[in-house]
């Protein structure tokens, strides 16, 4: 599965307007495209704040082909590790070599508990059969989350392009891992009345038979008691007064 040509064209207006705004820093960027496991069943998507260093690089003071970067990142989100777009995920899974472990990751861990308990039969191919995106399509290259600058942009265009991930990949299950402040914005835009709480799950919004799960991000947190917070969301409909 792929996201859409639209999609695509979105994204490129995305950073053309990015391209126009002034005193954006860093000046060194990354790109992330979303990744659909090769099993993805529309099921369960997965959503981060931004990545901490990624593939494909923008440098803003150098002159570039934004379509053949948009291109580039296409490629990145749709490339394959072990026949599988998430497929790096168990690849990187205790290595051994000294590089990234994804098994020493809060945030995958944490994914991990929750693709496998709310379904049986992942099992080891679990990585397989969600979909992942990110609040924020760039982020600084050399790592952590963009500056004020940068990701108040994404947050005026940034819902655009979940929206039509989300209409896309028509998943029945989205946990966002980003916590209330990154997700109010985004929650507002895209129209959902999200209830909001306290503890490891701060918010849950239904959209028809969809399930929107906000919880807080992994990160210094038991990996364990935020998949149970979230699978206990996920099982249960809102109660609470829904607020915007």
């Amino acid at each position: 599965m792929r996201l859409s040509d639209l999609y695509q064209r979105e994204y490129l207006e995305m950073l053309e307007h990015v391209a126009e705004t002034p005193s954006i820093s860093p000046r060194l960027l990354t790109l992330f495209w979303p990744k659909i496991g090769a099993q993805y069943n529309n099921d369960l998507l997965v959503i981060g704040r931004a990545v901490n260093g990624w593939i494909d690089e923008w440098d803003l003071d150098s002159p570039t082909d934004l379509r053949v970067l948009v291109e580039a990142a296409r490629a990145t989100g749709e490339g394959r590790v072990n026949d599988d777009p998430l497929g790096w995920i168990l690849d990187r899974w205790k290595p051994g070599d000294g590089g990234y472990d994804t098994s020493r990751s809060q945030f995958w861990d944490t994914v991990r508990r929750i693709a496998i308990d709310a379904d049986d039969a992942r099992g080891a191919d679990w990585e397989s059969r969600i979909a992942w995106t990110n609040l924020s399509k760039l982020a600084p290259a050399a790592g952590r989350n963009p500056a004020s600058r940068l990701l108040a942009l994404q947050r005026q265009i940034g819902p655009r392009l979940l929206r039509r991930e989300v209409e896309e990949l028509s998943p029945r299950k989205i946990v966002a891992f980003t916590g209330r402040s990154w997700f109010e914005p985004f929650a507002s835009e895209l129209g959902l009345e999200v209830s909001w709480r306290e503890g490891f799950v701060e918010g849950v919004a239904d959209e028809g038979d969809r399930r929107w799960v906000i919880a807080v991000h992994p990160m210094t947190r038991s990996p364990s008691g935020v998949a149970d917070a979230v699978l206990s969301a996920l099982e249960s409909r809102a109660t609470d007064s829904p607020t915007r």
